[in-house]
């Protein structure tokens, strides 16, 4: 029978403080501004960049001052150095970007709230501090009003998508936005937001482009934008003498004479956008927009901008729906979903970013997701992965609960409530420690293998060399059979890229492999070790053994010092299970109670057994949520070892310090 014992988050302070590994990076500009160079991004000294953060979103953007502190603390603890500034613009939020707060009746959206504008300002300011960087969204849920001089104001759907990819005024209306921001003087770092190294990234639009599946997208409405549509349309086809039924076309058809002109379209739009960036001196990389899409011309439209961006997630999650989740490890599939399409949105030769990624509460097996995607981002040399969301409320205390940010549905969709928070899960949040390490440290090696992958028909593209490469070595888009400098091999998108009877996936590294038959995941590197999915039993890693009855877990250890496991005299080490309400219930894919506070861990029981040359000078101790020692463990040392238990019902953890005395 499960054991748990509770666990409780606080809002300033996280049971383990990293952030001293990274303290030369503070205060974060110091570099000089972001470039892109190749695949990687530098900064301006010279200095490689890899980011691993959160997304904060809507009000969260907007905290006051002391909530502010404690969150620039608290994610810079956990070893982070990115958020990602999320929906400032949202209507849904309050306080958002143009309303600060409810009841004055607004018009338009064409001026900034200075009330707004001062706790974003103080934010920026402390999340620089501690050494965090940041990536500006500019257009993510905009509602557009009468005010705004645009035509069927109430008819358009959040952002204007697909509309405000084609439409002029529309277009217009983004660039004023952006002229007001990225001008915009914050007195608490002396910097207008473009002379402020601390941004590293921004992005034209979030998930909007004219190829997607318009179920989520509409192209039938407002009648008046879907006409305007076609009637440039016809005038394009008049230009290419192409004989073609505009007129009466189903605009979601993917063939080639609109599937051209959408590309048209779009580059042009992605060019315009970004040269008024650089017209009022934004420096910073630049993106075209984020998503997993069918066809890769979604790609192909943003060849002249700086990175590519796509949001993989592993849920079943859909508009409305909160209770109904992913049942599946990530060990208990060949191919992870979603995940295994993010090589195929990247374009060989350009940084790639994981701007939203989650495998949500109440997943069972959602503490998997953090190691998983962190190894496999550090393999593919992925400049920048963030997880969607750390909060979309600043009054982090207020309510506290997995899954219940808030009491009500924010903006009409029940996932806001707290479904995709992180900051109090320790599932996800609080495996941060070894994402962080993994990738920002560069404790799991990238791929020395490239793999091009090229689409036979850009409209609609295969998924099959993209989620095989995956976890075996790089990948990226290319759109003609010449390889990219410094790639190995390629291959087509329909290409199988792993045997029908494989069992275990490696890396071309050898230090990620997962286990199809015993449903096991592992990350063995010099610096960080981990084990996640069905732990049961016994299993070496390379100067470590596991014993444990553990159905499914994750266990992970880092060295907390430049030496590696095999001679560091500083480690942590995470043995993370299940992690619920009090109360809750689940049963076949559905949340059935939500339950109370306190949060409660799993107790996850195992001994260790590390190569150590300092025998019974190491010690380990049990820490509590604050950071206490809850427990001294025994420590048995043997011929260059040192064997230890956790999982103490006396002293529950499911973090453990492990020094030398």
């Amino acid at each position: 029978m499960k054991q748990y014992f509770p666990m409780p988050a606080e809002p300033g302070r996280m049971p383990v403080d990293i952030s001293f590994l990274f303290a030369d990076e503070r205060p974060a500009g110091k570099h000089g501004f972001l470039q892109a160079d190749g695949e990687q991004f530098r900064f301006e000294d010279g200095t490689p960049a890899r980011f691993w953060g959160v997304n904060v979103n809507g009000a969260c953007c907007f905290p006051t001052h002391e909530q502010a502190e404690d969150m620039a603390r608290r994610i810079a603890q956990s070893g982070c150095n990115m958020v990602r500034l999320h929906q400032l613009d949202a209507e849904f939020s309050t306080p958002n970007i143009f309303n600060f707060s409810r009841g004055r009746f607004l018009d338009n959206t064409r001026q900034l709230d200075e009330r707004s504008l001062e706790r974003l300002d103080y934010f920026i300011h402390c999340l620089k501090q501690e050494g965090i960087y940041l990536f500006l969204d500019m257009m993510t849920y905009r509602e557009f009003r009468t005010g705004d001089g645009v035509d069927a104001a109430s008819e358009l759907i959040p952002a204007a998508k697909p509309w405000c990819t084609c439409e002029p005024k529309l277009i217009e209306l983004q660039k004023e936005f952006a002229t007001q921001l990225w001008t915009h003087y914050n007195p608490y770092t002396g910097l207008c937001y473009k002379d402020e190294p601390a941004f590293v990234m921004t992005e034209v639009v979030n998930e909007c482009d004219l190829f997607t599946d318009f179920a989520i997208i509409p192209m039938d409405r407002p009648a008046v934008y879907v006409e305007r549509f076609r009637q440039r349309f016809a005038k394009w086809l008049e230009e290419k003498g192409i004989d073609y039924d505009w007129q009466n076309c189903d605009l979601k058809v993917k063939d080639e004479p609109l599937e051209a002109y959408k590309l048209e379209v779009t580059s042009d739009y992605y060019r315009q956008m970004r040269d008024h960036l650089r017209s009022i001196g934004v420096r910073i990389p630049i993106n075209g927009t984020n998503w997993n899409c069918v066809g890769s011309n979604f790609v192909y439209a943003q060849r002249e901008l700086d990175f590519m961006d796509t949001h993989p997630y592993i849920t079943n999650w859909a508009w409305g729906n909160n209770r109904s989740y992913y049942t599946k490890s990530i060990t208990e599939t060949r191919y992870p979903p979603a995940v295994g399409n993010a090589p195929r949105m990247r374009m060989a030769g350009k940084p790639f970013v994981i701007s939203e990624w989650d495998m949500p509460w109440p997943s069972a097996h959602r503490a998997e997701g953090t190691v998983y995607y962190a190894a496999i981002s550090a393999l593919q040399g992925w400049s920048a992965v963030i997880v969607h969301t750390y909060a979309y409320d600043p009054c982090q205390d207020k309510l506290a609960l997995l899954g219940r940010e808030t009491p009500t549905a924010i903006g009409g969709s029940l996932a806001r409530e707290g479904t995709y928070t992180v900051w109090n899960d320790w599932a996800r949040f609080g495996m941060f420690y070894h994402g962080a390490l993994m990738l920002r440290r560069g404790d799991v090696a990238q791929a020395d293998y490239k793999v091009g992958i090229m689409p036979k028909n850009r409209m609609t593209h295969a998924s099959n060399a993209s989620r095989d490469s995956l976890e075996q070595f790089q990948a990226g888009l290319v759109f003609d059979e010449k390889l990219p400098e410094g790639y190995d091999r390629l291959v087509y998108d329909d290409e199988s890229l792993l045997s029908a009877e494989t069992t275990e996936i490696c890396s071309c590294t050898g230090q990620l492999r997962r286990d199809l038959v015993a449903k096991k995941g592992i990350v063995d590197s010099p610096s960080t070790k981990a084990v996640y999915g069905k732990l049961e039993g016994s299993t070496e890693l390379t100067g470590m053994r596991i014993e444990t009855q553990q159905d499914w877990g994750v266990i992970a250890l880092s060295s907390l010092s430049d030496a590696p496991i095999a001679t560091s005299q500083n480690m942590l080490l995470s043995v993370m299970g299940d992690v619920r309400n009090q109360g809750q219930s689940c049963k076949d894919g559905f949340l059935e109670q939500l339950g109370t506070l306190p949060i409660e861990v799993e107790l996850v029981k195992a001994t260790i057994t590390l190569d150590c040359p300092y025998g019974e000078d190491m010690c380990v101790w049990g820490i509590g949520a604050s950071g206490n020692y809850v427990g001294k463990m025994p420590v048995t040392v043997g011929d260059g070892t040192i064997t230890f238990s956790v999982g103490d019902p006396n002293f529950p953890a499911c973090y453990y310090l492990i020094f030398r005395q």
